[in-house]
């Protein structure tokens, strides 16, 4: 079996948990969610999953059956399941088995799991945000790339170079083979988990990841991101927003825009 395609355990939750508690699951590591039914299935990697991880999720929420899946092409699971959506009229996002979307900026993706797709509010919103912006010949960070959605369509708008980076060797192969996808020849995929040490700056950062992780890296972003630059972070729900906020003035960043998608924050601000 092709080892690009790894290991997940699925459970099956009880009812449809609002927005706060999936932004909990995806805090504890869930990958991707299903309804069916009055049911909500999560996937989340096997090698997170342990007894005690187990019962830290089974004390806080209830599940009624959970498994292991086996490596497969998650390409062919989700192929039934998969639409083409298209951003604020102007990006149109699909997988290779559906036919060409004309618009101005078409991306293909093919995702493992929950690698962006757009579908996510989290993931529009950025996209949405970053067609707003100038990224002709800028420096770009998409900083916990996933999928490397972001970052191709940061190349597709104009920028002059791109680095893409995750921590997860499963994200760092899906986003190559999407760069390839779209013939991209600016993006440089990177593997890392933290800032501290880099020594490049950026005109614009894409950081659509977990609000702990954008609270732990804000202070390196501010650092690397030029004067004038432009941060735009998502991953966070409603009751987020007043503590990044807080915490980016605290590094002199007074002009923040927020922007809300089915309960889902981005805030785009400047340096």
């Amino acid at each position: 079996m092709d080892d690009l395609y790894p290991d997940y355990y699925k459970f099956v939750f009880v009812g449809i948990p609002d927005d706060i508690v999936l932004s909990e699951l995806y805090q504890l590591g869930f990958e991707s969610f299903e309804e069916k039914g009055n049911s909500l299935e999560g996937y989340v990697p096997a090698n997170l999953v342990n007894e005690s991880w187990k019962n830290l999720l089974g004390n806080t929420y209830t599940f009624s059956e959970n498994h292991l899946v086996k490596q497969q092409n998650w390409n062919k699971i989700w192929e039934s399941s998969f639409q083409p959506i298209i951003v604020e009229d102007q990006v149109a996002v699909r997988a290779t088995f559906h036919e060409p979307i004309h618009s101005p900026y078409e991306i293909i993706i093919d995702p493992k799991m929950a690698f962006g797709t757009g579908h996510h509010a989290t993931t529009y919103l950025v996209m949405g945000a970053m067609l707003k912006l100038d990224f002709i010949n800028k420096q770009v960070l998409d900083f916990g790339c996933g999928s490397s959605i972001l970052a191709i369509l940061a190349e597709k708008l104009g920028a002059d170079q791109v680095a893409a980076i995750d921590y997860d060797p499963w994200s760092v192969n899906n986003s190559l083979e999407n760069i390839e996808l779209n013939h991209c020849k600016k993006i440089l995929v990177e593997q890392g988990d933290t800032l501290k040490s880099e020594t490049r700056t950026f005109d614009i950062i894409l950081a659509n990841i977990t609000r702990d992780t954008l609270l732990n890296t804000t202070e390196d972003i501010v650092r690397i991101l030029n004067p004038g630059g432009v941060g735009i972070y998502s991953g966070f729900i409603l009751q987020d927003i007043s503590i990044l906020k807080k915490y980016l003035h605290t590094f002199g960043i007074n002009k923040i825009e927020t922007l809300i998608r089915e309960d889902w924050c981005a805030l785009i601000w400047n340096k």
